[in-house]
């Protein structure tokens, strides 16, 4: 298997996953939230992605296959009260607005990406938490295992989702 992953400039900064005796390409933006902007398979571009929009980095983006995280859509007036306390989750919460941590294993198989809470996160969702996406092209198509871990001893209510957008 001949797969090569590496980092390149153009036409954004992104990390570029090529999978050349499946001829598949995706490429991958973990500075904004962990997003998949590109996946190719024999030339045939399936995923939409805007990028005039995208380099308007106060608009969200809009293609791609977004991280939805902790919630997906939104919540009445984007509040979300718990133990007598009010926070303030925008539609589809926060993932995809966060740097991800991008790692790829020795054996090359797979891309991981990870988010882990924060300061900031828990200022609008107050649970530690950590989410791994590991990502793979297969024959024909892309596999994404995905794994949360509450890193606290309460029960965590969450939502998760992926936003992809299909070039149709």
């Amino acid at each position: 298997m001949s797969v090569n992953i590496s980092r390149q400039e153009y036409p954004y900064p992104h990390w570029e996953y090529l999978d050349v005796d499946r001829k598949q390409r995706l490429r991958i933006v973990p500075d904004r939230g962990g997003l998949i902007t590109q996946w190719s398979v024999n030339e045939r571009e399936i995923l939409y992605f805007d990028l005039e929009r995208f380099n308007q980095k106060d608009l969200t983006v809009r293609g791609g296959i977004p991280i939805l995280f902790p919630i997906c859509g939104d919540l009445p007036g984007n509040s979300l009260k718990f133990n007598n306390c009010e926070y303030f989750l925008s539609q589809h919460g926060f993932a995809r607005d966060y740097p991800w941590e991008l790692s790829i294993p020795e054996n090359r198989s797979c891309v991981r990406l990870t988010l882990n809470s924060n300061d900031e996160t828990k200022e609008k969702y107050p649970y530690s938490f950590a989410i791994d996406l590991d990502i793979l092209l297969g024959k024909n198509s892309i596999n994404i295992s995905i794994n949360i871990i509450n890193k606290d001893e309460v029960l965590m209510p969450f939502s998760f989702g992926l936003h992809p957008y299909f070039n149709v």
